[in-house]
């Protein structure tokens, strides 16, 4: 559920409307769906089949055959309601295939090792809600089989079928745990500020699209929803040149009127929000040494030394001011305690080191923090050679008021 992924990726997208673009992924995934919907005699026509999405159709369909799965005997995008004991919520969706013993859900990856197992789908959002869709319409009672169907989209074609049986006690308890994620979201749909970042999925398949717009200035992003320079502008400040002054932010859209799954203001159980916040409250940064103060011996000279002293805060590119700023700190000191800090949470001598590019996440995430806070230095010198700072020039650019680089 991309609530429970990240609570603030989840408000730019559905309450404040922020597109996100389509990816490769998301692309392949409806192509074979519809072309498997089209082998099983349920295709609309709208989606022209490539004859490598066909295939991978195709063997995913021979490995249901396989497992037993009855696709003679089964109903293909059954629609379904699931109404939770939450007054005026309704949760809607569609299942894939639905045979007597259970559910299908049909699956595209890159690689099999992303496919979860069985103990992971005992729990997993959609077996529940289906499953319990199924029982409250009647007609269904647990124990029931839901099973991931797996084709992958590179390289040769693998398949796989993953099932687990969804018990009484597996259903109440996945649907406990999802209406106090249903409450949660209702809190957010009422105040969308309380929204909590989770620095861990920043860096998830292959990167948060909000990431510029995410924790980078104290009001996000429901007083701004982008920084008030341009793509074009910070490529352009990348490449050496300097910012140009500040632009009025675009208007923003109003945020949607309509409630979150038909909800009107409906009862909560106490507790329950708050305990579930206070669980998700990202880690707050405290005691990092104070950053050391650098002043070189022979600068290079990157502002020309005609020009009045640069107010506000400054980003240095890969150089070192001659005159009229003081101060300046190297971004590799500055970081260093914090890269330390995310190591020793991991046990490991290097961030770098965690799996997945969990200390990555976490070190951008940290930063994003302190841009937030607005404990920044006012003058930062960051070269770019070094790993940890290009790691972090993303979350940075927009947070300076002015940012150089070396000239020629």
């Amino acid at each position: 559920m991309a609530f429970r992924s990240c609570q603030v990726r989840w408000r730019l997208r559905w309450l404040d409307g922020v597109e996100e673009p389509t990816t490769r992924a998301l692309l392949d995934g409806q192509a074979v769906h519809a072309a498997i919907e089209a082998r099983l005699g349920h295709g609309t026509g709208e989606v022209v089949h490539n004859p490598a999405h066909d295939a991978i159709a195709a063997a995913m369909l021979e490995a249901a055959k396989a497992a037993g799965i009855p696709l003679d005997d089964s109903l293909v995008e059954v629609p379904i309601e699931w109404r939770p004991s939450i007054e005026g919520v309704l949760v809607t969706g569609r299942i894939d295939l639905v045979f007597r013993g259970g559910v299908v859900d049909w699956k595209t990856r890159s690689s099999l090792k992303w496919a979860p197992d069985s103990v992971a789908l005992a729990s997993d959002v959609q077996a529940i809600v289906y499953c319990s869709a199924l029982v409250q319409a009647g007609g269904f009672r647990p124990p029931l089989t839901f099973a991931h169907v797996n084709g992958t989209t590179r390289g040769e074609i693998q398949t796989s079928v993953v099932d687990t049986l969804i018990t009484a006690d597996r259903l109440a308890d996945g649907q406990a745990a999802i209406i106090d994620t249903l409450e949660q979201m209702l809190d957010v749909v009422d105040e969308p500020s309380s929204a909590l970042p989770n620095f861990d999925s920043c860096s998830a398949y292959g990167g948060c699209p909000h990431r510029d717009r995410c924790a980078t200035r104290p009001d996000w992003p429901h007083k701004e929803l982008v920084v008030s320079s341009t793509l074009e502008d910070r490529l352009a400040a990348r490449r050496g040149s300097v910012n140009p002054p500040e632009r009025p932010a675009p208007p923003v859209p109003p945020p949607a009127q309509t409630s979150l799954l038909g909800v009107d203001k409906p009862t909560r159980r106490p507790g329950t929000v708050a305990a579930a916040n206070a669980a998700l409250t990202p880690p707050v940064i405290e005691d990092l040494p104070q950053p050391v103060a650098v002043r070189p011996a022979s600068p290079t000279p990157c502002v020309p030394t005609d020009r009045a002293p640069l107010s506000g805060s400054v980003l240095l590119l890969g150089c070192m001011p001659l005159v009229g700023l003081d101060g300046a700190v190297l971004a590799e000191r500055w970081l260093a305690p914090i890269a330390a800090g995310v190591a020793e949470r991991h046990g490991l001598p290097h961030y770098g080191l965690a799996e997945y590019g969990r200390g990555k996440a976490e070190l951008v995430g940290a930063v994003a923090e302190l841009v937030r806070r607005g404990e920044l230095p006012r003058v930062l010198v960051l070269d770019r050679r070094l790993p940890i700072c290009e790691a972090v020039v993303d979350v940075l650019l927009p947070a300076f008021d002015v940012v150089v680089g070396r000239v020629g």
